[in-house]
């Protein structure tokens, strides 16, 4: 039961690949944070010959990028919940995977990457554990997640923002369906207690205007869980139509703040017969 009295909804994915809205909502994701994704991915420096296990991999666009870089001596194994719109790239492997009650699907990997993945999981600490026993020693764990709490439109700074329903509403659901909306803000100091090594993180986040690329991702965001929306009392039919024009009309907000961590897997020592 919520603290709120109002009704608890199911607990399932709220954002489902199977939805008719999902595969152009990923695309405009990865369109918008994409550059973001690989930056971080390249400061591992991975390249040809390398294992990979994209989690999460959704449409499946970072998987591709992986598997141009690692070329045909390595591999990428990408894996989802809903693996039906995965194009992974020639020689890939796509698979699906239940990343909380599968076991792992591989090990001695050089390099696992999930964006967006954590946040929604109940059990994010132990995936995340998970994610790193999977990594080979000097392996690299890259882990992406928003940070929508810290970045809210606010007309005290911000006198033209554009605060609109479908915002607080969005969080209200996600905060219900247990979705942690600080969980990018936390991946520094996951890596940092478990030890991990050559940390580093950044943010991006985007001022959105309407008719840009930003505004039609927040409407298909809205879209693909509008039916919840309005079920659970949060957003009224009159609501999500004056929002919706405001995408076209006269809006200004801060997206998401995506956080990129990278840390590495410690080696080996020496004694143990592993090059550190």
């Amino acid at each position: 039961m919520c603290a709120d009295n109002r009704v608890q909804l199911p607990d399932e994915y709220l954002l489902p690949n199977a939805s008719p809205v999902a595969a152009d909502r990923l695309t405009l994701l990865s369109a918008i944070f994409n550059p973001a994704s690989q930056a971080a991915l390249e400061r591992t420096g991975v390249g040809p010959g390398w294992r990979c296990w994209e989690v999460g991999a959704g449409e499946g666009s970072l998987a591709r990028w992986l598997n141009a870089r690692v070329g045909p001596a390595g591999s990428v194994l990408a894996t989802d919940l809903d693996p039906s719109i995965i194009n992974a790239g020639p020689g890939a492997e796509v698979r699906r995977h239940d990343v909380t009650r599968d076991a792992p699907p591989g090990n001695g990997f050089d390099l696992v990457h999930a964006r967006l993945l954590l946040c929604h999981l109940a059990e994010r600490e132990s995936v995340f554990d998970r994610l790193i026993d999977t990594l080979k020693p000097g392996g690299w764990l890259v882990v992406e997640d928003f940070d929508g709490v810290s970045m809210p439109p606010d007309r005290q700074y911000g006198p033209q923002e554009t605060p609109l329903p479908t915002h607080t509403a969005l969080q209200a659901l996600f905060r219900r369906r247990g979705v942690e909306g600080r969980t990018g803000r936390w991946l520094a100091a996951m890596m940092r207690a478990r030890g991990m090594a050559g940390i580093h993180a950044e943010g991006r986040v985007f001022m959105a205007l309407e008719r840009t690329i930003h505004a039609r991702f927040h409407r298909l965001t809205v879209d693909q869980v509008r039916d919840d929306l309005i079920k659970a009392g949060l957003l009224s039919e009159a609501a999500y139509t004056a929002a919706m024009n405001a995408l076209e009309s006269d809006f200004l907000a801060p997206t998401p703040l995506l956080w990129s961590v990278i840390g590495r897997k410690p080696a080996v020592s020496n004694a143990e017969g592993v090059q550190p």
